[in-house]
């Protein structure tokens, strides 16, 4: 059973991670930063082999956490960006987001979707952290 992952907790990252410049320590971890408009979308989005973790750099992120099974499928599973999308089921509502502060840590695990409260042009920082789901494999690489 998932935990909803709205818990912030202590502060995570370093303020001087540049925009846009990934990181990786082979195929169990990657990471980088982001202005927060690049992560939003009408959409819910989950991952399958990893977990996301989130932390605001420069303001406080808002985010809308569900379980994937009380979504709706809004789109093909993809193995190469280990994305699938959704929405939410006929007309119910979103509730209230997370709010995660700046330092906090925001963890999705594969069981959860996300989506982000932000508009486009949201140009605050957020450290996005992919970690691989233990004893997952990788049947594309």
């Amino acid at each position: 059973m998932c935990a909803n992952g709205c818990d912030a907790v202590k502060p995570l990252g370093d303020r001087r991670l540049p925009l846009d410049t990934a990181y990786s320590l082979g195929d169990s971890l990657t990471f980088w930063a982001v202005p927060a408009g690049a992560l939003a979308d009408d959409r819910y989005v989950g991952h399958r082999r990893y977990h996301t973790v989130l932390s605001p750099i420069d303001e406080p992120l808002a985010v809308y956490v569900r379980a994937k099974t009380a979504l709706r499928p809004a789109g093909a599973y993809s193995d190469v960006s280990d994305r699938e999308w959704f929405g939410l089921p006929n007309d119910d509502e979103e509730g209230v987001p997370c709010v995660v502060p700046v330092g906090g840590v925001l963890i999705m695990e594969e069981c959860e979707a996300m989506r982000i409260n932000a508009t486009p042009e949201a140009v605050g920082r957020v450290s996005v952290v992919r970690v691989t789901v233990e004893g997952f494999t990788f049947p594309n690489k």
